[in-house]
């Protein structure tokens, strides 16, 4: 019987509840469950089981890109540069690979993962939907989130943007061509 793929591609998402009989795979996306890094934790997972959420796991997921908030419960994972706010448990966590995420402290059962950070400091401009800014990360964000992800970027999913790149080079060519003494001031706007 195969198994059948839900591929999500550069969208903003609600909470996912799935089974295990499917396939997960999210690229460049944002998953709200209503829980922030910021207050109380919410008592909906942002990927968790449709038919018993507090007991069984959701499908096997795959991502590219991922932000987070809220909860994840799932079979098995693999994937690059997710953000995650909450708790993250993985059921077969002998198998698959986590690379360059970062994920909420503490009480996380994770697979094998590779330059992840875990319990740095994320803050977003907004964590409310609509606002131009929603999701996007801070100045105030650990810098290993901000510029150690995939491709020596941001973590999340808004990496692909490559806003990094884009700063550090802006700031090259204004040494590089500003008076001596003078200092510019960057001010980012969303």
């Amino acid at each position: 019987v195969p198994t059948p793929d839900l591929v999500v591609q550069r969208s903003i998402l609600g909470s996912i509840a799935v089974d295990e009989r499917y396939r997960l795979d999210l690229q460049q996306c944002i998953v709200d469950a209503g829980a922030g890094f910021g207050g109380p934790p919410a008592s909906v997972a942002a990927i968790g089981a449709a038919t018993d959420p507090a007991n069984a796991w959701a499908a096997a997921l795959d991502f590219d890109g991922l932000t987070c908030f809220g909860a994840v419960r799932v079979a098995a994972v693999g994937g690059i540069g997710g953000i995650f706010s909450r708790r993250f448990d993985v059921l077969d966590h002998q198998h698959g690979c986590i690379k360059w995420s970062a994920f909420a402290a503490g009480g996380n059962r994770l697979p094998p993962n590779h330059f992840c950070v875990v319990g740095a400091r994320v803050v977003f401009t907004s964590e409310r939907f609509n606002d131009a800014a929603y999701a996007q990360l801070a100045d105030e964000t650990d810098r290993r989130v901000r510029e150690e992800g995939p491709d020596d970027d941001a973590m999340g999913a808004f990496g692909f943007l490559l806003q990094a790149h884009a700063l550090a080079n802006l700031r090259i060519r204004l040494r590089e061509f500003m008076p001596v003494g003078v200092r510019p001031l960057l001010v980012p706007v969303t």
